[in-house]
């Protein structure tokens, strides 16, 4: 991903200076056809981010961006690493956070879910660079990234990896007589990219040597590998999973039932004369419930709660897959489902294989063992049906709407459990809320059923909410129904302004809830649940009096 540096050999036949810089871009796929058609000659050094001002911190430490863009033939480029004089390279947040890496040594990131080795820094010659003062020479440094993990990030991020790469070579004092093309400047085309060589003798003080220069992008897309596409694929189903059993099992194993009948799993699987022997029938395969998140964040998947522990997860046009999660919230597939998933998403879904804390979802034991039907609802489609029942209470009493329709762009899919258990992902979960819940009722339709009196203290949408309510209860109770409304809408300030800790202290204790809490999944779900009692107590009121 990254090399820096000047190497000079002495060998039998002269001394070879060579020099190499390659530098990482991020380019948005939409434009990244314009940004190839720039002339690569000199990019590299160019395309160097250097360091500024802190972006992002957290307790696991600090990184760094000078959060500017670099642009080539008018396309903007982004940074995947920041150069330091007095520092290591310090790599883009988003690749970081999007596998959940932690840093284990200078540079070097391992997977928290897989403990994988999946961003390598030679710490040591880096350290050896430091030392050395002034232009430091015959050092070469590199990075190293798993690719697996590299092209799951492109894809999230919809982003291609450019290499902005030069190279240069020379032969000085030679005893051997070397021949090169003295043409100059001459277009290359280079793995299918743009590239320019430099061939030529340069005349020196004491000798005329000749001298290469290539300048290169190269583009890894998220649909690309160094290997080939469909041999990467195929190898992809051999991949094994661990179940809940301590099973291994790889999709294309599932595919063929290899290895079913001497664990004990029966396909068909009835016949069973109790529940534990029909559950031994089965076999069920885990992961981390931050899996979901690639599909939740890309405009190209879904996740669908439909019930409070069952899911549909979808993936452009590939694949639409069934999940269930437990109460430590981990996320269970059936074993047979495994060989659903698509050759190219098999590597994200191994790392976040784990082996569970917790059970078997009860829903899931429904659904596929019982055969039964789940009529449980998620948290999310609790809120929401919740503010439909009360706009149809108003609508049944008052003969008015107050809330307008859901539009296309309202973030209804990202109101979902986070799925990540971070503060920032619980934040986004509520900031979603704010844009169908209060950005969407009608204050004004509020305003023409209320008394004179009531109308006069109209401030805002969710002051509007409060005087209907008010108008048909006491203040008191008003008040105390309001309680749990009022934190959502703290917690929307906090997600605008994720320094407003005052907000998120009063917030969470309209919920009842330690503004210390470190299980914000968990969070989510009384939030919503509270929320949700809240606003049928309002449908009530309104229906009743």
């Amino acid at each position: 991903m990254y090399q820096s540096g000047d190497k000079s050999l002495e060998t039998d036949y002269g001394r070879v200076r060579q020099a190499f810089n390659v530098q990482p871009v991020l380019v948005d796929l939409d434009d990244i056809d314009e940004f190839l058609d720039g002339d690569p000659k000199s990019q590299a050094p160019r395309l160097v981010f250097h360091g500024g001002t802190p972006a992002w911190s957290s307790e696991k430490g600090d990184h760094w961006d000078d959060e500017s863009t670099k642009t080539v033939n008018g396309v903007e480029a982004h940074r995947f690493l920041t150069k330091f004089r007095h520092d290591a390279p310090r790599v883009e947040h988003g690749i970081l956070s999007f596998h959940t890496l932690v840093e284990d040594g200078l540079r070097n990131f391992h997977s928290h879910e897989t403990d994988d080795h999946v961003i390598r820094f030679d710490e040591e010659a880096w350290e050896s660079r430091m030392e050395q003062s002034g232009f430091v020479t015959d050092n070469l440094l590199s990075m190293d990234i798993q690719t697996g993990y590299l092209l799951d990030y492109l894809d999230a991020r919809n982003a291609a990896l450019v290499l902005a790469y030069f190279q240069s070579r020379s032969l000085r004092e030679s005893t051997i007589s070397v021949d090169v093309d003295d043409d100059g400047w001459t277009e290359w085309e280079l793995d299918g990219f743009p590239a320019k060589k430099l061939s030529r003798y340069v005349d020196g003080l004491e000798e005329r040597y000749p001298h290469i220069e290539l300048h290169w992008f190269h583009a890894i897309l998220p649909s690309s590998s160094s290997r080939s596409a469909e041999e990467e694929a195929s190898q992809n189903r051999q991949i094994p999973f661990r179940t809940i059993r301590g099973d291994s099992y790889t999709p294309d194993d599932v595919e063929n039932q290899r290895g079913f009948e001497e664990a004990g799993l029966r396909r068909p699987a009835g016949g069973a004369e109790s529940l534990e022997e029909a559950m031994s029938f089965y076999d069920w395969v885990f992961f981390d419930m931050s899996v979901l998140e690639k599909y939740i964040k890309s405009d190209d998947g879904h996740v669908n709660w439909w019930s409070r522990q069952g899911a549909d997860v979808g993936w452009k046009d590939i694949f639409s897959e069934r999940v269930y999660r437990n109460d430590e919230f981990e996320v269970a597939l059936l074993l047979d489902d495994l060989s659903h998933i698509p050759d190219q998403e098999i590597p994200h879904w191994k790392t976040h294989n784990i082996a569970p804390s917790g059970s078997i979802p009860e829903e899931g034991i429904k659904n596929f063992i019982l055969a039964e039907f789940v009529d449980s609802e998620s948290y999310s489609n609790k809120v929401l049906n919740a503010i439909s029942s009360v706009n149809d209470a108003v609508e049944e009493r008052y003969d008015t709407s107050i809330f307008e329709p859901v539009d296309d762009t309202d973030p209804v899919h990202h109101v979902i459990m986070p799925a990540r258990n971070e503060r920032d992902a619980l934040l986004d979960s509520m900031d979603a809320l704010n844009k169908v819940f209060f950005e969407r009722i009608d204050t004004d339709s509020i305003r023409e059923v209320l008394s004179t009196e009531r109308e006069d203290n109209v401030t805002g949408s969710k002051s509007a909410l409060f005087e209907l309510t008010a108008e048909h209860l006491d203040e008191e109770a008003a008040g105390e129904i309001f309680d749990p409304i009022n934190g959502v809408y703290d917690l929307r300030v906090v997600a605008d302004h994720r320094s407003a800790t005052s907000k998120w202290d009063r917030g969470m204790r309209s919920f009842g809830i330690s503004a210390d809490v470190d299980d914000y999944r968990e969070a989510y779900c009384y939030i919503m649940n509270q929320l949700a009692e809240s606003l049928t107590d309002i449908c009530e009121a309104i229906e009743s009096t």
